[in-house]
């Protein structure tokens, strides 16, 4: 089973995603996050396989930092960016 994390800071963007993932066989969305930081602290928790992440999240950091630090940290953690607009 793939845990994923999802962040977004749009509450529609997060269900919507969440709904797609978990469609998918041995697949399981196990945390949102709206926010870079807080996406990258939960990693930090240790059980996150795969993140999907909007590439321009607001507040605070740019995504690209959250990605690259996320990366460096855990590079076995699979990292899908996105650029939702609504």
């Amino acid at each position: 089973m793939y845990r994923v994390l999802v962040a977004d800071n749009y509450p529609i963007i997060r269900m919507a995603v969440k709904n797609l993932v978990e469609q998918l066989d041995n697949f399981k969305v196990i945390a949102e996050e709206t926010t870079g930081i807080d996406a990258s602290l939960r990693v930090e928790q240790g059980d996150i396989d795969i993140i999907i992440m909007d590439l321009a999240i607001p507040p605070g950091e740019n995504g690209l930092i959250t990605i690259k630090r996320i990366h460096e940290h855990f590079p076995n953690t699979k990292i899908i960016m996105a650029d939702c607009k609504i």
